[in-house]
């Protein structure tokens, strides 16, 4: 049995908003409307379920690096490839 809400008048104080849905039919509101829950419901959905392992570590290691500590890494990491040395290796 499908589902129904009826909305009744909907008084739009935003300007820009009132602009943009004031040429559109009652149709193209109502799906505009809908997919936009549909999305709020999926997004919800998503957000509801459990992290795995990988998830969570992700969400420890956020934040941990600063950008001054990512460009000091990466001038370390070309110093140390500027000094070092190529020897081939005797082969016997």
């Amino acid at each position: 049995m499908p589902h129904s809400l009826n909305l009744g008048t909907i008084n739009i104080a935003d300007k820009e908003v009132a602009h943009f849905v004031e040429n559109k039919s009652i149709d193209e509101l109502k799906n505009m409307i809908v997919e936009f829950l549909k999305n709020q419901v999926e997004t919800s959905r998503k957000e509801d379920r459990p992290k795995g392992k990988w998830g969570a570590f992700a969400d420890r290691m956020s934040g941990l690096t600063t950008p001054e500590i990512t460009e000091h890494i990466h001038k370390k990491s070309l110093d140390m490839r500027d000094g070092f040395e190529f020897r081939e290796l005797e082969t016997k």
